[in-house]
């Protein structure tokens, strides 16, 4: 049996609340949101509330171990269930019309919130 994430709280409409703070990310095709066709999604900050809420969004893996065995490489595992959560959340666009997405702007959407952990952004 699975254990699912605690849904997110939601604005008065349903939807996560507007983004501030933006981080902005361009899409290789436009997708169609509620606000009409799209090719840039904007990325509020992160919190620790995605984090508990929704749980990891990736996971990492040591593929490389130096001589005196401290990792060299690692390899990311994103959690895909957990990682459109995330988006969601973080830029106001829905599942479906994420789901929208070309599997390279999927991957590319997934690194930049990666990156988001490491930059502290």
């Amino acid at each position: 049996m699975a254990i699912l994430p605690t849904p997110a709280p939601r604005g008065a409409a349903g939807a996560p609340p507007k983004p501030t703070s933006l981080k902005k990310l361009q899409l290789s095709r436009p997708i169609a949101t509620h606000a009409g066709m799209t090719s840039t999604l904007e990325f509020r900050q992160a919190t620790a509330r995605q984090l508990i809420h929704f749980g990891q969004p990736f996971t990492l893996r040591v593929t490389k171990t130096g001589p005196d065995g401290e990792p060299t490489e690692l390899a990311t595992d994103f959690l895909h269930d957990r990682m459109i959560l995330w988006v969601e959340d973080l830029t106001g666009v829905g599942a479906e019309e994420l789901e929208q997405m070309h599997p390279s702007d999927w991957l590319t959407v997934c690194k930049f919130v990666r990156d988001m952990f490491a930059a502290g952004n």
